[in-house]
Parts: structure tokens; C-alpha cells; sequence
């Protein structure tokens, strides 16, 4: 049962803020809609943010699966990018109402050591210290944040396939980063 209503306080914020702004939900609103009572809101989430955490997490699910798997990364991204059509309007204003500071705190907890596995698996085939991994999965845990931003704030006009395949496209050079990164530690250069 409690899965059950933290997933149903999880869906009311996502329809909630599909007409409203993110930012203007109360816990009020949301137990309201659940027609719940605000300790049952508390006994899941602390306030408002942790929800908006866990739909991050949710968001982000499967990309973070395939990532510790060494899986099709495209595959990952593809979903997050789907997500996020589907939930459009939602998506749309989290990025727009929020400070990006907040939002690509979220998404880090969410994502970062998923990523920085996934680039551990490039590792064993291409070299790399402990250090490079780590630096490299935030950074690209940091530039697809910052590429899907984009693609969002200009209302997902672009195709998601295009613009994954891209993003695909630099996520195979990880090997390549990888080494140059530990070559030019190496040399001192840093």
C-alpha cells in the first residue's frame, strides 16, 4: 500500500503541474488531489523538493539501469528524452520555473554514478585511472543535463532521435577522452 500511495502523490504532482506552475504546488494541493491526509504526504516525502527528487529518479531510471550495465547508452538517453515528451508540459516548467543550479543538483544525485560506471566499463578496454572515470562521468552526466535543457527550453522542437544520436555520437569517443585525459595528467599539464 505505501508504494502505491507514494506513486499516486508522485502522478498528482506530475498532473498537477502539467496546469500549474511547479514552483506554486502546495503539499494542500497535492493531498487534496490524492485525498489523503498531509502526514500520509509526510511519511513518504519530506516536502515538496523530495518529490520533485524522486521524479528525477524516475526520469531517469532506465538510463541509469543501462548505464550500470553497460548497456545502449543511446538506448538510456533515448528513454529520458521520450519521458520528457511525454510529460511535456510538466517538463517544460520545471526547467523554466526552477533555478538550473537546483535542477542539475537533481539531476547529478540522480544520474552521476551511473555515469561515472558506464564510463568505468569504456575504461577496461581503453585505460584509465580511478580519477579520469570519475571526472569524465560527471562531465558527461553534466553535458547531456545541459544539452536536454536546451532541446527543452526550445520546446522540444527538435527530433529526441536526432538529437540522442548526437549525443551518442561524442559519447564514443570515451575511450579516446579517457586517455588524453590521463596523458595529459601524466605529463603534469594539470
Amino acid at each position: 500500500m505505501a508504494s502505491f500511495t507514494k506513486k499516486a502523490i508522485v502522478e498528482s504532482f506530475l498532473r498537477l503541474s502539467a496546469r500549474k506552475s511547479p514552483d506554486k504546488i502546495t503539499v494542500r494541493d497535492i493531498v487534496d488531489d490524492c485525498e489523503i491526509n498531509r502526514n500520509t504526504f509526510y511519511y513518504h516525502f519530506q516536502d515538496i523538493y523530495a518529490v520533485m527528487e524522486e521524479i528525477f529518479c524516475l526520469w531517469t531510471a532506465e538510463l541509469c539501469a543501462i548505464c550500470r550495465t553497460d548497456g545502449d547508452i543511446e538506448e538510456g538517453l533515448r528513454s529520458v528524452a521520450l519521458w520528457a515528451q511525454e510529460h511535456k508540459k510538466t517538463v517544460i516548467r520545471f526547467v523554466l520555473c526552477f533555478d538550473r543550479s537546483m535542477l542539475e543538483e537533481y539531476w547529478l544525485r540522480a544520474t552521476e554514478d551511473a555515469w561515472t560506471k558506464w564510463v568505468a566499463y569504456r575504461s577496461e578496454t581503453a585505460g584509465g585511472t580511478e580519477e579520469a572515470v570519475r571526472y569524465l562521468g560527471t562531465g558527461y552526466a553534466v553535458s547531456f543535463f545541459s544539452i536536454l535543457c536546451r532541446w527543452i527550453r526550445a520546446s522540444m522542437r527538435e527530433d529526441a532521435e536526432g538529437m540522442v544520436r548526437r549525443y551518442a555520437v561524442w559519447l564514443s569517443c570515451a575511450g579516446q577522452l579517457l586517455t588524453a585525459y590521463d596523458r595529459t595528467v601524466g605529463d603534469g599539464r594539470l
